[in-house]
């Protein structure tokens, strides 16, 4: 198995990706990982023989347009999804601008079917441990009903993999239970997923209860499905930020959170499990994985893991086989 690893795709700290690539490689798994960089950019000397370098004359960067897919043809990005394309790799992980990467995969990489369009699947944790997936999650801000359908197919497909169930239950994102809430394209995907007999639909599901509601896969535009991503990242990091502030500025609350410190660990799994921080592009013909550009070490650890376990399971097929 060869995964491919755009090094640089990412934010200017690449200390914490190559620490999560150090990580895996210390793994001493039978997986070699290829990883693309620019000429310049200085590669640790003692990781030079465990893996294979692809050295390119450019970076496509944050700022860049999905044009610049079709000018820098020689930069780490486009070399990667050729690569892919070629089959000189079997998937390629990348924490390249969201716009970009996705329009490249799309235009490079392709969809199954001409219907299909990609999406965005993070995994995500509730506080019972169960692992969620979520999309779209910012590849399709407007979609219909049909592609709705679409994605409850794939991330079921998915689901089952990950969390190694024969039916995961799927949950429609919206703003209220009732069959006929949200807007003409919620009512119809709703009736639609009803009528699927392959699929375990359980209905709509708000807001405020997806870290807590009995699903597997919560199907969303990604416009949507974004805001709630962030949304609930952001509400982590800001609680743990809160109690940190204000343990330091009370001795009683100090003493509190040493005796809750179990209680913390936990909380801090909810983003650092091994199943956690990577986000496949589901509808291309073969494995992506997008990571956040601001990932830490441990997400990019587990992006391989996931990678290995995607491809391993041959999931890109299993998919298909369902359109």
């Amino acid at each position: 198995m060869k995964i491919g690893f755009d090094l640089q795709g990412g934010d200017s700290n690449y200390s914490e990706p190559l620490s999560g690539l150090t990580k895996f490689i210390n793994l001493d798994t039978n997986t070699k990982i290829v990883v693309y960089l620019t000429k310049d950019f200085d590669f640790p000397e003692e990781l030079t023989k465990k893996v294979d370098l692809v050295y390119c004359e450019e970076l496509v960067k944050h700022d860049d347009s999905v044009l610049d897919i079709r000018r820098k043809k020689d930069s780490t990005l486009v070399k990667g999804l050729n690569d892919l394309n070629e089959g000189l790799i079997d998937g390629l992980i990348s924490a390249g601008a969201s716009g970009p990467l996705m329009a490249g995969s799309y235009l490079t990489i392709k969809t199954f079917d001409k219907s299909v369009r990609p999406a965005f699947a993070p995994l995500f944790m509730g506080f019972d441990k169960r692992i969620r997936i979520l999309l779209d999650a910012g590849a399709n801000v407007e979609v219909d009903a049909q592609q709705l359908m679409q994605f409850a197919i794939m991330g079921g497909t998915y689901a089952s993999l990950i969390n190694n169930i024969d039916k995961p239950k799927i949950g429609l994102l919206n703003i209220g239970k009732e069959a006929k809430k949200g807007t003409k394209i919620h009512q119809e995907a709703y009736k639609l997923l009803v009528d699927n007999q392959e699929i375990n639909f359980i209905g709509n599901i708000e807001a405020n209860d997806i870290i807590s509601a009995d699903y597997d896969v919560l199907v969303s535009d990604g416009f949507s499905g974004n805001i709630l991503l962030k949304s609930y990242e952001g509400a982590l990091k800001q609680t743990k930020e809160f109690l940190k502030s204000f343990s330091q500025n009370s001795p009683m609350a100090k003493v509190g959170l040493l005796f809750g410190k179990k209680m913390f660990k936990e909380m801090e799994t909810l983003q650092t499990d091994e199943r956690l921080g990577a986000a496949i592009v589901l509808g291309l013909n073969k494995p992506v994985i997008k990571i956040h550009g601001e990932g830490d070490r441990n997400q990019f650890f587990n992006s391989f893991k996931i990678m290995e376990n995607i491809i391993k399971n041959d999931l890109i097929n299993k998919i298909k086989e369902k359109f």
